[in-house]
């Protein structure tokens, strides 16, 4: 089948033929791609939980994946779990945040680096030899691949961080927060341009996306919350490729514990995984999954695998 003339309909988008020769050598590579992993693997940037991997394959380009959980359940240590686990695996990222300032953000980083506790961290409460620990860390690290901004929301300026810089992934932390220059009257129809322009990029730009956001206050806090309860706007969960929930009860957080759901998946299946949240240990690890309603512990440690953070290494 021939190849029709390209019509542009909008800025960076066009209609083309199905079969033209671009599409099926795209689609050929792709098939090699995944070929090599026999129906099964990770091919997109991985995540800190296997049973996530298995069933999204990774963070692919192209992604845009929606976080969602109530005030204060760990939406931002989880983008940065997955922020760093993608930087130390060799991508560039850029993660923007207007709620919590860049000096904020560097000691959670260091924290999970390095395996000491975030709250004696920032309250100066470590040893001497800690201490030198962190600062071992951070003269270590010289890289221009962890880019961040708790300044840059407006929509047109991501886009342009984003064009200049080239990153693998980017991470908005409060993607209700981020303005438009568009004349919306209200905050369901911002949120809706934002989510639907932040898609168009990680398609146009070969990235992935990772936004956060809330789900509505009706949900009752520790109770586990599904794409019809996310708050400010439903395109949010109609646009994502995937849609990741945070929930933790009055048990998980006695425990040091939280489910982290796969509500929203386009190519697979759903799960949710159980993990630990100890922020005295900066331990993030899988102990278990529920799928099906049926809940099974974990069977492979972060000691026999590369799902392991400690002291920089992940």
């Amino acid at each position: 089948m021939r190849e029709i003339d390209k019509t542009y309909i909008g800025k960076g988008r066009e209609i083309s033929d199905m079969f033209c020769e671009e599409n099926k050598e795209k689609v050929k590579k792709e098939i090699e791609r995944l070929m090599k992993y026999k129906g099964g693997g990770v091919y997109g940037w991985k995540t800190l939980w296997r049973e996530l991997d298995e069933r999204t394959y990774g963070l692919k380009k192209g992604d845009l994946v929606v976080v969602a959980g109530r005030p204060k359940t760990g939406k931002t240590w989880f983008m940065l779990l997955l922020a760093i686990r993608a930087w130390k695996s060799g991508a560039k990222i850029i993660f923007f945040s207007e709620e919590m300032p860049q000096v904020q953000i560097l000691k959670r980083v260091i924290a999970i680096m390095s395996g000491i506790g975030y709250d004696r961290l920032r309250r100066g409460k470590i040893s001497e030899s800690e201490f030198n620990k962190v600062n071992d860390l951070l003269n270590s690290i010289n890289s221009d691949r962890f880019l961040i901004s708790d300044r840059i929301y407006k929509l047109r300026d991501i886009e342009a961080v984003t064009r200049k810089n080239r990153p693998d992934i980017i991470f908005l932390d409060g993607v209700y927060l981020v303005s438009s220059k568009a004349s919306v009257e209200n905050l369901y129809e911002k949120v809706s341009l934002v989510c639907v322009r932040l898609k168009e990029i990680a398609k146009e730009e070969g990235l992935v996306v990772v936004v956060s956001t809330q789900f509505h206050k009706k949900l009752r806090r520790g109770k586990k919350g599904e794409v019809e309860n996310l708050a400010f706007s439903d395109f949010t969960g109609m646009t994502a490729d995937l849609v990741i929930g945070i929930s933790v009860d009055k048990d998980m957080e006695f425990n040091k514990k939280w489910m982290i759901s796969l509500i929203g998946n386009r190519e697979g299946e759903l799960v949710d995984v159980i993990c630990n949240r100890d922020l005295e240990k900066m331990d993030f690890e899988q102990v278990g999954y529920i799928v099906g309603g049926e809940y099974k512990e974990s069977d492979l440690r972060w000691e026999e695998s590369d799902y392991f953070i400690v002291e920089g290494k992940i």
